[in-house]
């Protein structure tokens, strides 16, 4: 019975907005926050691409199964991290789709690759340095590309990711108004089920806080480690003059 009351609902009218951004950019607390919201359907990475409008109906269904308890709400939120889960130019310019784009600073966010993949898959390419370095920079380039193709920048929203930690309210007040949501957002969320579930999100325990945590600033013993720096920092300036941001 569930099955088919999803098959219809997944027939109403829905927004999307879909979180652009790379692994370890603090997307699981944002999607938290986001998720957290009366108005929102979704909080985790669904491991989807968007080719088409078919692919919106994807999400609305996919997500309704994985949750059969949840109330139909009037916006659909998911993160894409990977570039193997393409996001169209069709689905970039979709009317009903609107656009989170987020970059963290590389040197941090290599770290914090490299430590994750130590610690859940060590054998992995993103264990390394060097893995983790292609990664970001790729990842970097694509985002670029994407907002590029955007031909209504009005429908999308940059913004760095520290700034969810460092500057909160402003930040979290931003994105309330560009999702028109009638509840800003909140710098608590709530803890749910596929909260620090592996291959959804962060699996740290730092996500079960349920707060926003102030970031902690790389030891300089710690930076001095990571190869191909210029590499990072030009990587990551070039994003952020691409999506209209400080680098800072």
């Amino acid at each position: 019975m569930n099955t088919v009351i999803n098959y219809a609902k997944v027939l109403l009218p829905a927004k999307h907005v879909l979180l652009l951004s790379h692994m370890r950019s603090n997307s699981s607390l944002v999607s938290h926050l986001i998720g957290s919201n009366p108005q929102v359907s979704g909080y985790y990475e669904m491991h989807i691409g968007y080719y088409s409008w078919k692919s919106l109906y994807r999400q609305k269904l996919k997500y309704m199964e994985q949750n059969p308890n949840k109330p139909f709400q009037s916006i659909f939120f998911d993160k894409v991290l990977h570039d193997g889960h393409h996001v169209s130019e069709a689905i970039v310019n979709h009317p009903s789709v609107k656009l989170l784009f987020s970059i963290r600073e590389p040197f941090e966010t290599v770290v914090s690759t490299v430590k994750l993949y130590k610690k859940n898959k060590p054998e992995h390419e993103y264990a390394t340095y060097e893995g983790a370095i292609d990664y970001y920079i790729q990842r970097a380039n694509s985002l670029s590309e994407i907002y590029q193709s955007l031909s209504d920048k009005s429908r999308a929203m940059c913004f760095r990711a520290s700034a969810v930690r460092d500057n909160p309210t402003d930040t979290l007040a931003q994105i309330s108004d560009f999702m028109d949501l009638k509840q800003p957002l909140s710098e608590s969320y709530t803890i749910m089920d596929k909260t620090g579930a592996r291959l959804v999100g962060d699996n740290s325990k730092n996500i079960f806080s349920g707060k926003v945590l102030k970031n902690v600033p790389l030891e300089p013993d710690v930076i001095a480690q990571i190869p191909r720096q210029q590499e990072l920092l030009d990587a990551y300036q070039n994003a952020c003059q691409a999506l209209g941001l400080n680098a800072g």
